[in-house]
């Protein structure tokens, strides 16, 4: 509509003379459509990508959460007498994985940076005691090789579990897996694993103590956090009869509830999938990283 506007103005004036500043006139019009042209095609599409992103990532979010949701569900519903313990540990790992999707939802209140850190001093206070221990002679040398074989694996992974929540998620599970295999490597299986379980708890002790003792330096909702999951894992080691870990058969059960977990999380994100609230990449990501869990815990890697 502009260029043809401006293309019907006359050469010639009814006095004859030339149109004053017609050809200025029909390069500023050409110019204001060739920017229109540009800013349609180039430049809106950069604002609105970011935009369309963002509220894709929101409704995707909301997606695993309810996921997990109802994952949780469905475990609760399966608890008997003889997996209870089993259940609370799996249970316990998605509702930190849904703790992670809510802080990525509300716009990560707590600083990824500030958490990472957070990590590594624990992991740190946990080699602090344990190589106290190993010096004071309250645990032998192949107790403290595992476990800080443990840590080391766990601290690795640390840089992943920025991106990924899945593998953050299992720590539980996968020293409750560790212990069954360590048992077996000695004759004395069950001292064996009274040892390590006896470290695994000091050291969550150990940590709490030093977690409030950081937030009495200064009140932090990530420091707060953490103590809550510590004080809900050392209630639920105490709750056990005479403070015993769990038997072979216990541990073995564990993998079963984490393997029924991941199915009922498949069969949700395929529905999820179907329903188009997650994405065809997103639910093959989503899957991968269960794989990945299933092989991590299969193989005793974290």
């Amino acid at each position: 509509m502009t260029l043809a506007t401006t293309m019907s103005i006359p050469f010639l004036l009814g006095d004859g003379s030339r149109f004053p500043e017609r050809d200025l006139i029909i390069f500023i019009a050409s110019g204001v459509i060739l920017c229109s042209l540009l800013i349609a095609n180039f430049i809106l599409p950069l604002f609105l990508e970011k935009e369309t992103k963002a509220n894709t990532l929101a409704v995707e979010t909301e997606a695993c959460i309810e996921i997990v949701n109802n994952v949780i569900v469905q475990l609760n519903n399966q608890v008997t007498e003889k997996n209870r313990k089993a259940v609370s540990r799996v249970i316990r790992d998605y509702y930190q994985r849904k703790s992670t999707l809510q802080q990525k939802q509300n716009g990560n209140p707590f600083d990824m940076g500030e958490e990472i850190r957070l990590k590594k001093m624990i992991y740190d206070w946990e080699r602090q005691n344990t190589n106290a221990m190993l010096c004071n002679n309250e645990i032998d040398d192949l107790t403290a090789q595992h476990y800080l074989g443990i840590l080391d694996r766990l601290e690795d992974n640390i840089s992943q579990s920025k991106r990924n929540p899945f593998k953050a998620a299992m720590r539980n599970i996968h020293f409750a897996k560790y212990l069954k295999r360590f048992g077996s490597k000695e004759q004395d299986a069950e001292a064996s694993k009274r040892r390590f379980y006896d470290l695994y708890r000091t050291n969550d002790l150990f940590v709490l103590q030093k977690l409030k003792q950081l937030s009495e330096n200064g009140d932090s909702h990530l420091v707060s956090k953490y103590i809550s999951d510590y004080e809900f894992s050392l209630s639920v080691q105490n709750s056990r009869d005479g403070g015993q870990e769990a038997d072979d058969e216990e541990a073995v059960s564990v993998e079963g509830i984490a393997a029924l977990g991941f199915q009922i999380e498949r069969d949700n994100i395929q529905t999820m999938f179907e329903n188009g609230r997650i994405s065809w990449e997103t639910a093959g990501q989503m899957r991968k990283n269960i794989s990945l869990l299933e092989l991590q815990i299969k193989n005793d890697g974290f």
